[in-house]
């Protein structure tokens, strides 16, 4: 065969072939590791269950919220979307994506981290979302942000460019040993996540300021906007964390923690800065300092529907 281009294209096509072949044996051992997140993220992005409450925030939300305790309090049907390292650029869209399937919920709870009002339009995973652009809220954000989902439907091996190597060579090990993303020792139930019973052995925490922009202070706009016009009610909450001390070491946290409080009170949103329960001083509720344990959130959710149970109508 002489025509060079001929050649490139027969080799192009045949290295699809080889990529193609390797995705169809790694995305099932993909699939199987991430039984957690994909279960949760069907829920809330194809499935179309009426929920009550909708509690939305990084892993704070995921590890700390425990939707049992909370439907037992408060006599609702509760949902956990937290994912981990996200911030208000995705809050939206999962809010968005999740109205787009489901009834409006009676409440959507937000739980911020002072790291949320970054404003990056940045995914912390998009590899995650992946499976579910059929949901088009999804597809559109990944698409407009960096991650054009058409080419991922037309070559849908080129996903493995938006896995490291360590995570696709650990994910494919663990998950042929009958592994997945739920540790051993943890559960899962309605999209929450225990953090095991380790508790807390150094808590020492990187200080290090934290960028209140005003993208970030837009995205919390557009989410209250999107409750306002579905009639559903908003709460604002900060997360507890051990001895406060990200409060206390981050510069300033103050000025991040008092602008929300004032979107929140000129909105007539209630915010509970629950960094000063008691709870706070017990190291065994925490993992690390900025996440409680199995324990930990079980106490934690105890008090958060008690506080929700007088607000929810």
């Amino acid at each position: 065969m002489k025509n060079p281009v001929v050649r490139v294209i027969i080799s192009v096509l045949f290295a699809a072939l080889i990529c193609q072949g390797a995705w169809w044996f790694l995305k099932p051992c993909f699939d199987r590791y991430h039984t957690h997140i994909n279960g949760k993220l069907t829920e809330l992005f194809l499935n179309d269950t009426r929920h009550d409450i909708l509690f939305i925030g990084s892993s704070k939300t995921h590890s700390n919220i425990h939707p049992g305790v909370i439907d037992s309090i408060c006599s609702v049907n509760s949902f956990n979307a937290g994912l981990d390292g996200i911030s208000l650029f995705e809050y939206k869209m999962i809010l968005e994506a999740y109205l787009l399937r489901h009834p409006a919920p009676k409440m959507v709870v937000l739980s911020f981290d002072l790291h949320s009002f970054n404003g990056k339009s940045e995914f912390y995973d998009p590899v995650q979302y992946l499976p579910f652009v059929k949901n088009k809220v999804i597809d559109t954000t990944l698409s407009n942000n960096g991650h054009p989902t058409t080419i991922f439907r037309i070559f849908p091996f080129l996903a493995l460019t938006k896995y490291s190597d360590d995570q696709k060579l650990v994910e494919v090990i663990k998950s042929m040993l009958g592994k997945n993303d739920i540790a051993l020792g943890d559960f899962e139930y309605k999209g929450y996540l225990s953090n095991s019973d380790s508790v807390l052995s150094n808590p020492d925490f990187p200080i290090q300021a934290q960028n209140t922009t005003p993208n970030g202070l837009a995205f919390f706009k557009d989410i209250i906007a999107t409750c306002q016009e579905k009639s559903i009610q908003l709460v604002v909450i900060y997360p507890p964390e051990f001895e406060a001390r990200i409060v206390r070491l981050t510069p300033n946290a103050s000025a991040i923690l008092s602008t929300i409080h004032q979107i929140s009170e000129a909105n007539n949103i209630s915010f509970f800065r629950h960094d000063s329960l008691q709870l706070r001083n017990d190291v065994t509720n925490f993992r690390n300092t900025g996440h409680l344990n199995k324990k930990g959130a079980v106490v934690y959710s105890q008090i958060l529907a008690t506080q929700l149970k007088e607000l929810i109508h």
